[in-house]
Protein backbone atom coordinates (compact mmCIF):
# COMPACT_ATOMS: atom_id res chain seq x y z
CA UNK A 1 0.00 0.00 0.00
CA UNK A 2 2.60 2.08 -0.18
CA UNK A 3 2.72 5.43 -2.69
CA UNK A 4 4.70 5.13 -6.01
CA UNK A 5 6.70 8.52 -6.50
CA UNK A 6 8.20 9.28 -9.61
CA UNK A 7 10.57 12.30 -9.40
CA UNK A 8 10.96 14.72 -12.74
CA UNK A 9 14.18 16.66 -13.28
CA UNK A 10 13.90 19.53 -15.26
CA UNK A 11 16.60 22.03 -16.35
CA UNK A 12 15.41 25.45 -18.16
CA UNK A 13 12.52 27.77 -18.11
CA UNK A 14 9.19 26.56 -18.68
CA UNK A 15 5.96 28.21 -18.93
CA UNK A 16 2.48 26.49 -18.31
CA UNK A 17 4.35 22.85 -19.67
CA UNK A 18 2.61 20.16 -19.17
CA UNK A 19 4.30 16.85 -17.18
CA UNK A 20 3.08 13.40 -16.95
CA UNK A 21 3.85 10.25 -15.67
CA UNK A 22 2.14 6.98 -15.94
CA UNK A 23 2.70 3.68 -14.51
CA UNK A 24 2.12 0.27 -16.85
CA UNK A 25 1.51 -3.24 -15.00
CA UNK A 26 3.18 -5.71 -16.72
CA UNK A 27 0.41 -6.98 -18.60
CA UNK A 28 -0.27 -3.82 -20.31
CA UNK A 29 -2.77 -2.34 -17.83
CA UNK A 30 -2.55 1.40 -17.37
CA UNK A 31 -1.93 1.16 -13.37
CA UNK A 32 -2.45 4.99 -13.19
CA UNK A 33 -1.82 8.56 -15.00
CA UNK A 34 -0.63 11.74 -13.29
CA UNK A 35 0.06 15.61 -14.55
CA UNK A 36 1.11 18.78 -12.98
CA UNK A 37 2.32 22.05 -14.61
CA UNK A 38 5.32 23.23 -14.94
CA UNK A 39 6.78 26.82 -14.39
CA UNK A 40 10.34 26.98 -13.89
CA UNK A 41 12.78 29.14 -14.33
CA UNK A 42 15.95 26.65 -13.75
CA UNK A 43 16.99 22.95 -12.43
CA UNK A 44 13.86 21.54 -10.05
CA UNK A 45 12.43 18.37 -9.27
CA UNK A 46 8.84 17.65 -10.14
CA UNK A 47 6.94 14.44 -7.59
CA UNK A 48 4.37 13.14 -9.34
CA UNK A 49 2.31 10.25 -6.41
CA UNK A 50 0.84 7.52 -7.22
CA UNK A 51 -1.48 5.47 -4.46
CA UNK A 52 -3.25 2.56 -4.49
CA UNK A 53 -5.93 2.04 -1.62
CA UNK A 54 -5.93 -1.81 -2.40
CA UNK A 55 -2.27 -2.06 -2.35
CA UNK A 56 -0.42 -2.26 -5.40
CA UNK A 57 -0.55 -6.21 -7.24
CA UNK A 58 3.37 -7.93 -7.12
CA UNK A 59 5.11 -7.40 -10.32
CA UNK A 60 7.10 -5.58 -13.06
CA UNK A 61 5.46 -1.58 -13.64
CA UNK A 62 7.62 0.57 -16.05
CA UNK A 63 7.23 4.77 -15.24
CA UNK A 64 6.84 6.65 -18.15
CA UNK A 65 7.14 10.19 -18.50
CA UNK A 66 6.09 12.97 -21.18
CA UNK A 67 6.36 16.84 -21.19
CA UNK A 68 3.87 18.70 -23.15
CA UNK A 69 2.76 15.24 -24.49
CA UNK A 70 5.87 13.73 -26.07
CA UNK A 71 8.17 11.33 -24.12
CA UNK A 72 10.62 12.19 -22.09
CA UNK A 73 14.03 10.28 -20.70
CA UNK A 74 14.42 6.58 -20.47
CA UNK A 75 11.28 4.66 -19.41
CA UNK A 76 11.75 2.82 -15.91
CA UNK A 77 11.10 -0.51 -14.93
CA UNK A 78 10.98 -1.38 -11.29
CA UNK A 79 9.17 -4.06 -9.34
CA UNK A 80 6.43 -4.37 -6.30
CA UNK A 81 7.24 -7.66 -4.27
Amino acid sequence: KDEIIVSVRTDGTANNANVGAKLTFQDGQVAGEQSATLNTSGAETTNISFKNANGWPAGKYRAEVMVDGKAAGTPQEFEVK
